[in-house]
């Protein structure tokens, strides 16, 4: 619950195939981000950093 109100009003970026909008991604880690080589905007690393450490099985 408290991730869910975590994310609550929150911009979050999505990653997707333009050819194919189905292919996406919600980016809610640092190695999501890395991944598509993309820099997350400053605001969102601690939530980003808030979510690993609440879900810590989460890869």
């Amino acid at each position: 619950m408290r991730i869910f109100l975590t994310l609550m009003n929150q911009k979050m970026e999505v990653a997707y195939e333009k050819e194919n909008i189905e292919n996406c991604d919600l980016l809610l880690s640092r190695q999501e981000y890395k991944e598509y080589g993309i820099i997350p905007p400053r605001e969102i690393v601690p939530l980003l950093d808030s979510l690993i450490a609440g879900c810590s099985d989460y890869n």
